[in-house]
């Protein structure tokens, strides 16, 4: 029904053998009107101990993102599942500056070479939660994946298949990356499913406090761009006058509008444009770049409450909400691999 393993429900499972039909194990599909639960679903307990049994023969397993799958079914009752082959990881390997890293992306590209169409699930359902999608088409649709997975995991067998009686950098470099996905990357993916399961608590009464401590900061540096700004009252209620019917500047100027600055930077104030050497050509720019260029009491005043503003807003006061209801946790995806940076 969603993307956290911790609070949203497993609708169904798929699964697929090599020569036999892709299939679809339904558990939680509801009535789209009446939301009561649909006939013809099997019980959970049912499939976990079928998967348990599976498990203990130790098959290979080709996954897709399988830190995630193994989350949400292990908070779904099943049992401890794991993974032989994820083909994400192994797509990140193989091609870390791949434009597209979704599943069907990568198969249309490498296992169809571009001919055909791979939708993805909100192209086909517009938003609706699995849950609501009834038996058949879920089975057309779900089904289709654990194929799409077993296509995409055997084209890249070939290239990830270490061979311990060659130099590392045998056939282009690939030797030494097949070490690498089997040794380093493949063992942590049971890891990382732990590292974001165990999560990390959040202290509250700190979070209160830093609320109260940087907001105050953040106030202050607001007053301190006004009281510069009433250095050109003058001018500014000179274009005021000029544009009173359709004047976008508030009273006082609103220190979050990038439009109200430009207008006070370079209509009021009479700056020097910014050249955007990509764009080619002159712009009202309000980007750090730009101030720090212009280094006026103005533009300082800016940037020492933009300083606060993003702490504030992307951390002091949006991480409460990152917290899991049910543990007083934040549970972080861990990119295993795919930070393009490195990190």
């Amino acid at each position: 029904t969603g993307l956290d393993p911790l609070l949203d429900q497993l609708v169904g499972i798929c699964i697929y053998t090599r020569n036999q039909k892709g299939s679809y194990i339904p558990l939680n599909h509801i009535g789209y009107l009446t939301h009561e639960k649909l006939g013809g679903q099997l019980p959970l307990d049912f499939v976990a101990g079928e998967f348990k049994r599976l498990f203990e023969k130790r098959p290979e397993i080709d996954m897709f993102n399988a830190t995630f799958d193994i989350r949400f079914l292990r908070h779904n009752q099943m049992p401890t599942v794991y993974c032989t082959w994820d083909g994400s990881i192994a797509a990140r390997l193989m091609n870390e500056n791949e434009p597209d890293n979704r599943l069907k992306k990568l198969h249309q590209k490498y296992v169809l070479d571009g001919k055909e169409d791979e939708f993805a699930f909100d192209e086909l359902f517009k938003g609706i939660k699995f849950n609501l999608i009834p038996l058949d088409t879920a089975y057309l649709y779900a089904a289709h994946d654990p194929v799409v997975t077993t296509e995409l995991c055997d084209f890249q067998r070939p290239y990830l298949t270490y061979d311990p009686t060659c130099d590392n950098m045998a056939r282009n470099g690939m030797n030494g990356a097949a070490w690498v996905f089997h040794n380093i990357e493949m063992p942590c993916v049971e890891v990382v499913a732990d590292m974001e399961d165990n999560g990390i608590l959040f202290d509250f009464e700190y979070n209160r406090q830093l609320v109260t401590k940087y907001h105050k900061l953040l106030d202050e540096r607001e007053s301190d761009f006004n009281k510069v700004c009433e250095k050109y009252a003058d001018k500014i209620q000179k274009y005021r006058d000029a544009h009173a019917n359709d004047c976008k500047l508030e009273n006082p100027i609103n220190i979050k509008s990038t439009d109200q600055l430009a207008i006070l930077f370079y209509d009021i104030l009479g700056y020097e444009l910014f050249y955007d050497k990509k764009k080619k050509q002159n712009t009202r720019s309000t980007a750090e770049e730009q101030l720090l260029k212009l280094d006026t009491d103005v533009t300082r005043s800016v940037l020492a409450y933009r300083e606060f503003s993003t702490l504030v807003s992307t951390f002091i006061d949006k991480m409460p909400d990152c917290v899991n209801p049910n543990d007083g946790k934040v549970h972080c995806k861990f990119n295993q691999y795919g930070a393009d940076t490195g990190r």
